[in-house]
């Protein structure tokens, strides 16, 4: 679905043309979609990096803690 939405995006942006360009790449067709897209995934790659580096713990993360502290579980 997103698929359709980029390529309906770049080819409305093909007959779309503004007078005055600001930027370079205004004169790009599709840049912000592709910009979009790419940031995206940037956000979400990075999330993932920051949850197994920070969140995620071994299996026997608890277990070991455990094992230390002298107490026996029923």
């Amino acid at each position: 679905m997103l698929g359709i939405l980029v390529v309906v995006s770049i080819v409305a942006g093909l007959g779309y043309h503004e007078p005055g360009l600001r930027h370079w790449w205004d004169a790009i067709p599709g840049f912000y979609a592709g910009y979009g897209i790419a940031g995206s995934c940037a956000v979400i790659y990075l999330a993932w990096l920051l949850g197994r580096w920070l969140l995620q713990r071994d299996e026997d993360y608890y277990d070991s803690v455990d094992e230390g502290s002298g107490r026996e579980d029923a």
